[in-house]
């Protein structure tokens, strides 16, 4: 498997150089290269880091056992295996093969062009309106004078707004706006509307709580329910960790904040859309961002914030629970970055020295576990820190 961020922005279509990823793409392809490892327990498995990533010592306190593929390793016979990419894309395909010829001798995913449009933001748009739920669904415009023309026949004249860009997601490409929009807002609205060609609008809600709701689809026609996440964003909306916890307590803490009722309607639903729009095209993992907000004194779910097609650090969450945390256990799972090298270096050195791990029986009972090595040179951690009993 190989961890490439920031997919989405990628061009759609092969262009005759090949696509190199920006340095902070390539910075958290070397830092956290090696996060795919702990999402699986078969030895057979591969971690395609092609960024030079740090390599996880045999005095680690747990170690994963999928392999790190070095680089050049091409006495390896591959042509067994499947390039699972963290987000498909054609055009980061071609890159790898352009840059390492013998990458063509691995199969890839069917990635069929349909897949772009419902990979886009307004995917989301779209689901709402199928399931029922059009009156909170986010408006598309593709200029400036049609927004400032509907803005008060959609949208409530007292509410904030949050524009968001269609090819991009965790808390990336949002732009907040006031109830009456300042000049310098909707200058910056305008020049990211040149970059991007069209953006969404939708009132900023009053969210208590970030949800998400992850499915597998098999390529064949058939999409699972993995199972649910609980995640945390900063006051702009980016995103900071997952807390981690079984899944009857997840399921449990929402049931008693809009109860299972909401929960359970929201996910037949979804899944429906999902099965219809994605199972006999895709194969791999779908994130579905959700929240619960506050209106009018009640709390709702709402079902379909944002579409992820690829895997989430929801998914990472609930895999990390099942194969690396004890049971009943709670905690977080973080993906932390640092503005200055060395920073990370030094905050690791200072967590594994305050919270020591205790493993039992190969799963982590209390304390830091470092998931990515790091080194002067870091700028980005994954790690798990266990902090509640039972």
């Amino acid at each position: 498997m190989l961890f490439n961020p920031g997919h989405e922005m990628v061009p759609e279509i092969i262009g005759k150089k090949p696509y190199v990823p920006p340095p902070v793409v390539r910075s958290m392809m070397r830092d956290l290269g090696l996060l795919p490892a702990w999402l699986t327990k078969s030895e057979q498995d591969f971690v395609f880091c092609p960024e030079k990533t740090l390599p996880i010592p045999d005095t680690h306190p747990l170690k994963p056992e999928a392999r790190l593929l070095q680089i050049p390793d091409t006495a390896l016979p591959l042509n067994d295996y499947t390039l699972d990419m963290w987000g498909q894309s054609p055009v980061w395909l071609a890159a790898l093969q352009h840059r390492f010829p013998w990458l063509s001798t691995v199969s890839a995913p069917y990635y069929p062009h349909e897949l772009y449009e419902r990979s886009h933001r307004c995917e989301a748009a779209r689901c709402l309106e199928a399931i029922g739920h059009s009156e909170i669904a986010a408006h598309w415009f593709t200029s400036i004078d049609d927004f400032l023309k509907e803005r008060y026949h959609c949208f409530p004249p007292d509410s904030a707004l949050l524009a968001k860009l269609p090819s991009s997601s965790s808390g990336r490409g949002l732009i907040w706006l006031s109830s009456s929009p300042t000049d310098d807002e909707i200058d910056l609205l305008t020049k990211a509307l040149r970059r991007a060609g069209s953006f969404s609008v939708e009132p900023v809600l009053d969210v208590r709580q970030d949800w998400a709701a992850e499915f597998y689809s098999d390529g064949k026609g058939k999409l699972y329910f993995v199972g649910w996440s609980r995640f945390d964003t900063n006051r702009w909306g980016a995103y900071l960790g997952n807390r981690l916890a079984t899944q009857t307590d997840l399921v449990a803490e929402l049931t008693q904040t809009v109860g299972a009722q909401a929960h359970e309607e929201a996910i037949a639903s979804v899944k429906d859309y999902l099965r219809e729009r994605f199972a006999s095209l895709y194969t791999g993992y779908i994130g579905v961002d959700m929240a619960v907000y506050a209106e009018r004194d009640s709390l709702f779910l709402h079902p379909c914030i944002e579409i992820n097609v690829r895997y989430t650090m929801g998914v990472a969450a609930i895999l990390l629970y099942d194969l690396w945390i004890e049971k009943g256990r709670r905690g977080v799972f973080e993906v932390k970055s640092f503005r200055t090298e060395g920073e990370a270096h030094e905050w690791d050195s200072m967590m594994q020295c305050s919270h020591p791990p205790l493993i039992m029986d190969g799963r982590l009972r209390a304390g830091y576990l470092p998931l990515t090595i790091t080194d002067r040179s870091s700028r980005f951690l994954a790690y798990l820190l266990i902090t509640e009993d039972r």
